[in-house]
């Protein structure tokens, strides 16, 4: 029975440390996307979702399938510096969807010369060999204290 206690101790510590390991990487991907999209940079904002057809993005357009058509709405929605204004996200829950997968929740403020805009966010990101990648986003444009 004790060694039984003794290896789910071990476990719990071992998650618990993979866990908040997990969650910096996913820091560190939000971080690098909102660093490239304040410096006008789309494509490098782009590294941060999986490459790939199987891509999904739903925001207040409707549902964009694949990487290279989420890059093409990007780029149309937000065709100069100054429609991009300045992003930052406020992450509030990282939540482990197994070892290889994960769902991000959070807000967003979009600051540009005469409007703010806020919303919400609901990420599943995936461990991937070159690190987390965003496989689903879905955001929406509230308006949020």
């Amino acid at each position: 029975m004790f060694r039984f206690i003794q290896f789910n101790a071990i476990l719990l510590v071992i998650l618990i440390g993979c866990s908040s390991a997990q969650d910096n990487e996913i820091r560190d991907l939000l971080l690098m996307q909102q660093t490239a999209w304040n410096a006008g940079d789309i494509e490098s904002f782009m590294q941060g979702y999986l490459k790939s057809d199987s891509l999904r993005f739903v925001g207040s357009g409707g549902e964009v399938r694949g990487w290279h058509s989420t890059l093409e709405r990007y780029q149309q929605s937000y065709p100069t510096r100054e429609a991009m204004g300045t992003l930052s996200f406020e992450l509030h829950e990282i939540r482990p969807l197994g070892q290889k997968h994960a769902m991000i929740f959070g807000s967003y403020t979009l600051q540009r010369q005469m409007e703010r805009l806020t919303g919400l966010f609901t990420l599943i990101a995936m461990d991937t060999p070159n690190g987390w990648r965003i496989i689903h986003d879905h955001t929406s444009a509230v308006d949020l204290p």
